[in-house]
């Protein structure tokens, strides 16, 4: 049995829980009441050692970051959960937050960041990453592509945010 702590994750802590077997925690800024049988750990992200005594605190093996990382401040948020998971003692593992597409240092010889004026969130987690290879913790990435949910709104139930791409299910265009 794992013992997980979500940063985030609405979607993700329902499948988790209707799947038995582990103990989930919710990784909260606030206190919070128990949500889906679910407690919560209040995080404060711009506290590594408080964040990582808290993960001690809770035995928690594994940290999975559904942080929308789509500014700096969300990026700097991960960078120090990485930090708190790598300082706390019972943390072995970290799912990073990448989930759109798999995001490499395409070419040897570019500096690393070299696209990422293009695209921030590019930047952003390869940051994560970096950073990720400094630490003894054991991590993944789970690279699906676009959720199908943003086709789905506002019909769809869903918690993601909505984002406007090529494709707008509500007013009915497309760009081509």
């Amino acid at each position: 049995m794992a013992i997980i702590a979500v940063a985030v994750g609405k979607c993700i802590v329902e499948g988790l829980v209707q799947h038995d077997g582990h103990k989930i925690f919710i990784l909260s800024r606030g206190e919070n009441v128990p949500t889906l049988g679910v407690n919560h750990l209040l995080a404060q992200y711009d506290d590594v050692e408080a964040t990582a005594q808290t993960l001690q605190q809770a035995k928690i093996d594994t940290l999975l970051s559904t942080i929308g990382v789509r500014n700096k401040k969300a990026s700097e948020a991960q960078i120090n959960l990485i930090r708190s998971s790598h300082i706390s003692s019972t943390t072995r593992r970290f799912i990073v937050s990448a989930y759109d597409k798999l995001q490499v240092q395409e070419y040897d010889h570019l500096p690393v960041h070299a696209h990422a004026s293009l695209a921030p969130r590019v930047k952003y987690t390869l940051d994560a990453l970096e950073e990720l290879e400094k630490t003894y913790l054991s991590y993944t990435r789970v690279v699906n592509g676009l959720f199908l949910d943003y086709y789905g709104m506002p019909h769809w139930k869903t918690s993601v945010h909505p984002w406007l791409n090529v494709v707008n299910m509500e007013k009915r265009w497309a760009y081509l």
